[in-house]
């Protein structure tokens, strides 16, 4: 015997099981220097009857990596997956363990199809607990060997419930054989198979039903696993150390499931910088997709802000059509001349923030191009929502650098969108705190004035420039969101029509003229058609898809000019952002006012 020391032990209480944990500290113990094969007996002394137990005998081979490095060589824990419940969580959201030989913190999906049919797509991290480290130190290189014990923790994924049409998974919803793929940045980390069975319990495979199978704790489940090749997470597998024993020492229990386990290990690898396999994806344009993927182009915004002696570029955008966004990656690809200058992931995904994120500023002028890009994971191919054209410039001003973007071009189009009870206008304008009021007729009959809230969130492209005289000069384009309590669709059946205000549009079918004023003064007017089932219909001038409930409407520009700035050659080329027009736009925009070009 080389040592011997005393464990602490922790307990808690699960499906009125009693489960114990214990944890074997020796740093206080003399070191030892053994190498080689080592076993380790954990022995449960009992004091109600004086009877000691052996739990189980670890065997490992402790190696001496350098000549001050001992450390053990667990290269038979790769094999191997457990599914265990997460007693804290109400619903008891599984979790997925198993080893690799690596650290790990992944923002990763589950992609899973049950009897054949895919289901959605469960997103989760893969994060690494305890792990064991070897470090090799040569001269001035030092390489880090590394196994963690990982685990997938899912995000909206539970045993027990009914998630039809929901962004949960249950499973008592989806009973069947498991086929599961655990996937990172396009690239397949493990293969996982597992039965659902009608109550939601994971059942285990069918090795765990061999009479030397060790026991598990309640609800646990053994799952099969495969690791595939090249998978650029693991940095060594040695499938002669998986073959001989499955988990420090523990031998294979006698099952016909062994040897198919054992013929699907991978090949030997060993690289202690293990590098992903590059994806093969298609570059796809987002409008020639089945069915298009695209974004809300009502509420959309490029925009920079100072960093230092340069900028950051930041895009909002709300994606259409993308499909499960768990599988989904996205990207903006900021370019010059045709070169990725920047490139930054963007987080969210129903409303996409892609937040420029960089010790490096950026400095470039002059015509830019950012491509909203979608990765997605459930087909593996690339996906171009938007590619926004903008200029950017640098103001001379007292003081700090002034970087903007200049979109003359946004000032062209306005948008409706309408949802459930209310109906909202989104267009931009070349002010700051605006506050419109809607004066509007039907086939020429007057409404009653139509009042309308703003969001103070609605988005700014805003650059103030001081002068030498020491005056302040703001070139500003503003997002309006002008919100209104008048109901789209159809009428319900008590829907009553007052003179005093317009509650339901399907009350008046026909063609509006609405004029947009801010204290008194005629800023745009508003063009478009209401259908008899209530419903404002898309401007016939700008076809093409848009997100549901949201249509281009006509807009022209009223006879009070308070834009601090208006260029309608900007406006006659691209439609927001350099958005090409359909066709050459109908509307007579006013003549070039306003703050000049900036130098």
């Amino acid at each position: 015997m080389l040592n011997t020391i005393e464990c602490s032990i922790s307990r808690s209480k699960w499906d009125n099981e009693v489960l114990a944990y214990v944890e074997c500290n020796g740093f206080k113990m003399k070191p030892i220097k053994a190498a080689g094969p080592i076993e380790a007996d954990l022995v449960y002394e009992d004091d109600s009857n004086d009877k000691q137990y052996l739990l189980r005998t670890i065997k490992v081979n402790v190696k001496a990596w350098d000549k001050s490095t001992f450390q053990v060589e667990p290269d038979d824990v790769l094999a191997l997956a457990h599914i265990a419940p997460r007693p804290e969580q109400t619903g008891h959201s599984p979790r997925i363990r198993f080893w690799i030989a690596n650290r790990a913190n992944i923002k990763s999906t589950l992609r899973c199809t049950v009897d054949g049919k895919p289901i959605r797509s469960i997103e989760g991290t893969l994060q690494a607990n305890d792990s064991v480290e070897a470090v090799l130190i040569s001269g001035k290189a030092r390489n880090t060997w590394t196994w963690s014990l990982a685990q997938f923790d899912p995000i909206g994924w539970y045993y027990v419930g009914t998630g039809a049409g929901s962004d949960i998974v249950y499973n008592t919803d989806h009973p069947g054989n498991w086929d599961c793929q655990l996937r990172s940045n396009g690239v397949t980390l493990r293969e996982l198979k597992f039965t659902v069975n009608k109550k939601g319990d994971v059942v285990s495979a069918p090795l765990q039903q061999a009479k030397d199978a060790p026991l598990l704790p309640p609800r646990w489940a053994l799952i099969e696993m495969k690791i595939p090749k090249d998978t650029g997470l693991d940095k060594r597998i040695k499938p002669a150390a998986l073959k001989a024993s499955r988990g420090f020492g523990l031998p294979w229990p006698a099952h016909d499931s062994v040897k198919a386990i054992h013929a699907a290990l991978p090949p030997a690898y060993e690289n202690v910088n293990p590098v992903a396999p590059k994806r093969k994806s298609k570059f796809i344009v987002g409008l020639e997709a089945t069915p298009p993927r695209f974004i809300d182009e009502s509420r959309t915004v490029v925009r920079l802000s100072r960093q230092m002696n340069g900028y950051a570029f930041h895009v909002d955008a709300r994606p259409v059509g993308t499909g499960d966004a768990a599988s989904s990656v996205y990207r903006v690809d900021w370019k010059q001349g045709g070169k990725v200058i920047a490139s930054q992931k963007c987080s969210g995904s129903a409303h996409l923030e892609c937040d420029y994120r960089s010790d490096k500023p950026l400095s470039t002028k002059g015509a830019h191009e950012a491509q909203l890009i979608q990765y997605d994971d459930d087909d593996g191919n690339e996906y171009l929502l938007r590619s926004y054209k903008v200029n950017v410039v640098k103001f001379t001003s007292v003081g700090d650098a002034v970087w903007p973007i200049v979109p003359d071009d946004l000032l062209a189009t306005a948008w409706a969108s309408q949802y459930e009870t209310t109906t909202a206008f989104h267009f931009w304008v070349g002010h700051e705190d605006i506050s419109p009021v809607l004066r509007c007729t039907v086939d020429g009959k007057k409404l009653p004035d139509i009042t309308t809230s703003t969001q103070s969130s609605d988005p700014s492209i805003k650059a103030e420039v001081r002068t030498k005289k020491g005056d302040t000069v703001v070139y500003v384009w503003h997002s309006v969101g002008a919100e209104v309590r008048i109901a789209p669709g159809p009428l319900p059946k008590k829907a009553t029509k007052t003179d005093d205000h317009v509650a339901y549009l399907a009350h008046y079918p026909g063609a509006w003229d609405c004029s947009v004023r801010h204290k008194g003064k005629q800023i745009r007017q508003l063009l478009f058609t209401v259908s008899k089932d209530g419903y404002i219909q898309a401007d016939p001038d700008q076809p093409g898809p848009t997100a549901d409930g949201v249509v281009p409407i006509a807009l022209r520009f009223g006879k009070d000019n308070l834009d601090t700035r208006v260029r309608p050659d900007a406006m006659k080329k691209s439609r927001g952002f350099g958005l090409p027009w359909p066709k050459p736009p109908v509307a007579k925009f006013p003549p070039a006012s306003g703050l000049p070009d900036p130098k």
